[in-house]
């Protein structure tokens, strides 16, 4: 299979969104070059910076570990070159590699997924306390 399926060279320019909330995740970035913002917008449409990403960073690594929907926005800062890399086609490609470096990603891959379900479920656990604590004021 050729790179050029797996990977996809983007410019994005200042203030353009790269992907939004809701949008399918299908693909991880690398940042080549520039500055990227990952925010969310509250209930009351603010905006709320996550964290700045620069050169040498990647981004939207949920998409290799789920099939969810993106959480957050991201928007180039200033003028953003990344690759873009496709989950379907990089799993594709990894079955075709040595069997080792593909159990190997797996097993990140699944490392990956546990701790963002502790994650999840940690800050459910702290929600529900703190609901619990505030009924008990009452």
């Amino acid at each position: 299979m050729s790179d050029s399926r797996m990977l996809k060279k983007n410019t994005f320019q200042p203030n353009e969104l790269i992907f939004k909330a809701g949008d399918s995740s299908n693909e991880i970035f690398l940042i080549h070059d520039g500055t990227v913002e990952l925010f969310e917008i509250d209930e009351k449409e603010h905006e709320k910076r996550i964290k700045l990403l620069s050169a040498g960073y990647a981004f939207g690594e949920q998409a290799l570990i789920s099939s969810e929907k993106r959480k957050y926005y991201a928007r180039a800062m200033n003028t953003v070159t990344c690759v873009a890399v496709n989950k379907r086609n990089l799993f594709k490609q990894l079955n075709n590699e040595d069997p080792f470096i593909a159990a190997l990603f797996r097993i990140l891959q699944g490392n990956m997924q546990s701790i963002d379900n502790m994650s999840r479920s940690s800050k459910r656990e702290e929600l529900d306390t703190l609901t619990n604590a505030l009924s008990l004021e009452k």
